[in-house]
């Protein structure tokens, strides 16, 4: 990740994010990565990452971590009214 700040200095590469079509990309691990249990928050974007790491030349990957939504409904309402969002 710091590679990226020495890239784009000033927060450019927050708007270089900004203006990236705002479409769901699947993103594949690279073949000799590794699970790790690293995880963090990039403050920025409030998303979720895990590390990956790659034993053979020490790099890591960061891969995005879905999204999990967890739905509890109280009422039958409540179950129609979060089906309509």
């Amino acid at each position: 990740m710091e590679f990226l700040k020495q890239l784009f200095p000033n927060g450019s590469l927050n708007k270089v994010i900004q203006r990236m079509p705002s479409r769901k990309v699947k993103i594949e691990i690279p073949p000799g990565f590794e699970r790790t249990e690293e995880l963090f928050i990039d403050p920025t974007n409030k998303k979720k990452y895990r590390v990956y790491y790659n034993a053979a030349d020490g790099s890591r990957f960061y891969y995005e971590e879905p999204e999990v939504r967890v739905a509890t409904f109280t009422t039958e309402h409540d179950r129609h009214q979060e089906m309509k969002k």
